[in-house]
């Protein structure tokens, strides 16, 4: 069974949502979370029926349950967790910061902070974003409409020509 830590000892998964239970759940809290889960999800609880593939996810499960409450309550994980809950708190506090921040923006700033994410969404997925022009029309799509018009006129012309004949 693949470890559930990364190399500097936290989580792959949040050991909170795993357990179903906040941030600020206390020990015992904690605990009735796990043994509820537990009960759920132990191997030897599981019926006959399940197939081979529904066995082994079950069993991630419960593997993915003990490890978040070894994580949230074993000693040895006391720092890891505390570094865990300080980046969970400063996560909060960011989202929050971005909240407001999206609250008091103006149509336009919010305007050019959705193109501007849709962009680096783009880039990051490796596609090419279209370029913009100063009053929100996609380059792109200008010279497609050109283009369109060139190929009317010509269809046009053709037919015109055609009923001359």
């Amino acid at each position: 069974m693949p470890s559930s830590t990364r190399k500097d000892g936290m989580p792959l998964k949040d050991p909170y949502k795993v357990l179903g239970v906040q941030p600020t759940a206390s020990e015992s809290e904690i605990k009735k979370a796990y043994r509820q889960l537990a009960l759920k999800l132990h191997p030897d609880k599981q019926s006959g029926t399940l197939t081979d593939a529904q066995r082994d996810a079950l069993d991630k499960q419960f593997h993915d349950v003990k490890d978040a409450r070894s994580f949230l309550l074993d000693a040895d994980h006391a720092e890891a967790k505390r570094k865990y809950d300080a980046n969970l708190a400063s996560e909060r506090v960011r989202h929050a910061e971005e909240e407001r921040r999206q609250r008091t923006m103006s149509s336009r700033q919010k305007r050019l902070r959705e193109e501007l994410l849709m962009r680096e969404r783009m880039a990051a997925s490796g596609k090419t974003s279209k370029t913009t022009t100063a009053s929100g029309e996609n380059t792109a799509d200008r010279f497609d409409v050109e283009r369109l018009r060139k190929e009317g006129e010509r269809l046009r012309e053709e037919y015109a020509n055609r009923e001359a004949e």
